[in-house]
Order: structure tokens, then sequence, then C-alpha cells
């Protein structure tokens, strides 16, 4: 009986820590010791344990088993309550993870408007710098072009010039 209350008590300390528990314990060895001394009690004769001694033996042992009930009744309502409480915590758990991960999704799909938004800024890039290129090219085709006809109107100015005096010559 000692030791189902000892391994009751190292199974379940954390458990026992509890006031009612603790008492219940505390009520329980108190029995035990009031039957060890029923035990050692022998009122009969020639030393021997007597009609009496054996109901007080009976009757401390109903009051152990009867306390040893109420003792698992309250580990039992502990149990019940230390689920209880798992279950509000497992319960949080569940919500804080739907909530994060709600904000997973949300900031995937930020995440992927800003890739869209990236995308399309990034053709835009490319198409303005094609652009450049391409009026860089234009610039320089019209610088080629200017050059290439100042070039053809000088020699075709020296040439009327030219022409100008032969024909002021040829007048004369």
């Amino acid at each position: 009986m000692n030791k189902l209350v000892l391994f009751l008590f190292v199974s379940f300390g954390s458990i026992a820590q509890s006031d009612r528990l603790s008492e219940l314990i505390d009520e329980r060895k108190i029995l035990y010791a009031e039957w060890n001394e029923a035990l050692d009690k022998k009122s009969g004769f020639f030393g021997k344990q007597n009609k009496d001694d054996l109901e007080e033996i009976n009757t401390v042992l109903k009051k152990i088993i009867k306390k040893d009930n109420e003792i698992i009744k309250a580990i039992e309502d502990s149990k019940l309550n230390q689920y209880g409480s798992l279950q509000e915590k497992f319960n949080q758990l569940i919500d804080e993870n739907e909530q994060l991960s709600k904000q997973k999704n949300a900031m995937e799909r930020k995440l992927l408007v800003e890739k869209e938004y990236q995308n399309a800024n990034h053709s835009q890039i490319e198409r303005a710098e094609g652009d450049k290129i391409l009026v860089g090219l234009l610039c320089l085709l019209f610088i080629i072009i200017t050059i290439v006809l100042f070039r053809n109107l000088s020699k075709t100015r020296k040439k009327l010039r030219a022409l100008e005096g032969i024909i002021k010559n040829s007048k004369l």
C-alpha cells in the first residue's frame, strides 16, 4: 500500500503539487499508520488478534481504499484539467497557425505583384535602353548624313564658284 502512494506521488509529481492532492496523500499516510498500529494490536488471549482487532483493521482498510479512490479521482480531475489546458493551447496554436498561413499567403500575393511590377518595369527599361540605342544610332546617322551633305555642299559651292569664274571670264 505504501508503495502505491509512493508510486502515485512520484508518477504524478507535477499533479501532486496541488493542495487538494497533497492533503489527500497526507490523510492516506495517517490512515496507513493507523492500519499498521491496528495490525500490531493483539487484544485476544495468548497475544492473538481478536474479532474487534480484525474489525478495526477492516475499517481502516476500507478508509484507506476510500482515500485511494479520492486520490485517483483527484488525479483524474487534474488530468482532465491538464487536458483541457492542453486542448486550449492546441486550439490557440491552430489559430495562430491559420493566422500565420493567411499572412504568408498575403505576403506571397504581394511578392507576386511586386515581381510582375518588376518584370513590367524591366521590360520598359529594356525598351527604353533599346530606344536610346536606336536614337543614338539615328543621331549618328544624322550626323554622318549632315557631314556628307556639308562636304558635298562645299564641293558643290567650290564647283559653282569655279563655274561662275569661268562664266565671268568667258563673258569678258
